[in-house]
């Protein structure tokens, strides 16, 4: 099976594409299982950690807006701060893993979003919040890209879909109780014990990741970082983000507003150009011709979009003493189906994936036969 292939089936079930059977991998022989077992453990509790603060924060915004004084702004900026920090970095964190090793990207990712969590615990106004937010946000970014790669350079090729789908299936959970977590002690001890627990359990994370990924590869050793692509990707997110966020304040057509989109619009269309001519880019816009990973960024994109959206304005509605006025709890419960049903599914969609590839299980339909292409893996086609 060719990179490519690999690289886009792996993206349709979004997800890191299952590696070749010559990258090295826990295989058959003694204590294999339990190092498995153990790898497996400190990837879960990482991305846990990160699906609860990404969600979590939702069912305490008007907790905060009370307690700080801020307004709908300071809200949007203090989760946007750190979506936008995830966004702009995350290709990075995942090319930092793959020249220094994953061990190492998971346990600096983690000192800084216990310090980015600390920050935002002991706030005493939104400038400190939405500071600790880009801090974990810059944690966040190199947590992720290791929390998959570590699955795929330890699981054996064949049992893929399986890690996958626990990882999956700890996303979902993470979504599921995350709202529920930050519900609980905001009507409990206060909103600051989100991030002080984050804190506690993002050290707890780095330490086991210290002891537990030891044995795993070092990295490449690569030196050299796409700074231009890294500039660029940040400024022209950031100018986005600000146009959009501050429409509201500066209005639509304002010197402000179009200022934003103007320097958005020129850092991205500079960011496709000069990443064209870099020998080791920071994003391969190549892989972008390939209409299945187009379709799969695109998905992805818009899944997010809506998701992080509705999570962010349904707990303003459900909280508000004018529409519904659920408590911080009672609103987390309303959304618990929803990750409950994203749980379920991933668990069961991974050994699916073993069988009959990423293709069929993402689409919806049915696989009926084998289908011809470049070279078959295990009578399989299309992972």
């Amino acid at each position: 099976m060719s990179t490519i292939r690999r690289v886009v089936g792996g993206a349709l079930f979004h997800v890191p594409h299952p590696h070749p059977p010559e990258q090295p991998h826990a295989g058959p022989g003694p204590g294999a299982a339990a190092r498995t077992g153990a790898v497996t453990a400190v990837s879960a509790a990482a991305l846990f950690l990160l699906g609860v603060n990404t969600t979590g924060i939702n069912t305490a915004l008007r907790a905060i807006a009370a307690d700080l004084g801020v307004g709908t702004t300071a809200l949007g900026w203090a989760v946007g701060s750190y979506m936008l920090a995830v966004a702009a970095l995350v290709v990075l964190g995942g090319r930092l893993g793959d020249m220094a090793g994953h061990r190492f990207t998971l346990v600096t990712g983690s000192a800084v979003f216990a310090v980015g969590a600390v920050v935002a615990a002991a706030c005493d106004g939104e400038g400190m919040l939405i500071a600790g937010r880009v801090l974990q946000g810059v944690g966040a970014a190199a947590l992720m890209p290791s929390t998959m790669a570590v699955l795929r350079l330890t699981w054996p090729p064949e049992r893929q879909g399986v890690a996958l789908g626990l990882w999956g299936a700890v996303a979902g959970l993470a979504f599921a109780v995350g709202p529920l977590i930050g519900g609980a002690f905001t009507d409990g001890p206060s909103w600051r014990w989100l991030w002080w627990a984050g804190a506690v359990w993002a050290v707890l994370v780095g330490c086991a990741a210290a002891v537990v990924l030891r044995p795993l590869p070092r990295g490449s050793g690569e030196r050299g970082v796409d700074v231009p692509g890294v500039l660029l990707l940040s400024v022209g997110l950031t100018a986005l983000l600000a146009g959009l966020q501050q429409i509201p304040a500066w209005g639509a057509a304002s010197a402000a507003t179009v200022v934003s989109f103007v320097v958005a619009a020129v850092a991205l269309a500079a960011l496709v150009r000069v990443e064209a001519r870099r020998s080791a880019p920071l994003l391969h816009l190549y892989l972008l011709r390939r209409p299945p990973l187009l379709a799969a960024c695109i998905g992805t994109a818009v899944n997010t979009l809506f998701l992080i959206g509705f999570l962010y304005f349904f707990n303003l509605y459900a909280l508000s003493p004018d529409t519904l006025g659920y408590s911080a709890v009672r609103a987390s419960l309303a959304l618990l189906p929803y990750g409950v049903c994203v749980f379920a599914v991933s668990m069961a969609i991974g050994p699916l994936c073993d069988r009959v590839g990423y293709r069929w299980p993402v689409a919806g339909g049915r696989r009926h036969g084998p289908v011809r292409c470049g070279r078959p893996v295990a009578g399989r086609c299309g992972r």
